[in-house]
């Protein structure tokens, strides 16, 4: 059956194979993320449909996200209170 499609059109077989690699490596990536930051095992994404593994990645995706904007805002905080007190004058007691 192949090998009449690529006798047919060998371009479009081509660009059918592309696609399916794409798409694979696709869900393979998604799989390792879900593994590597989600806490799942491979098993765990072996076993999803590809519309639930679709939504896990999604929710993943929106939490990190989430952790990275306020990890960032917690950083630039930090470093206007720290310009702020270094711009404050040292008072002295008086006292020695």
């Amino acid at each position: 059956m192949t090998e009449e499609l690529a006798r047919d059109d060998p371009e479009s077989y081509n660009e059918n194979a592309k696609f399916r690699a794409l798409k694979y490596k696709n869900i393979l990536q998604q799989q390792f993320q879900l593994v590597y930051f989600g806490k799942l095992t491979w098993q765990d994404t072996e076993n999803m449909s590809l519309i639930e593994r679709q939504h896990v990645y999604d929710i993943l995706y929106n939490q990190k996200k989430e952790e990275k904007e306020n990890y960032e805002k917690q950083i630039q905080e930090a470093k206007q209170k720290q310009k702020a007190n270094s711009s404050r004058p040292v008072r002295h007691s008086g006292r020695r």
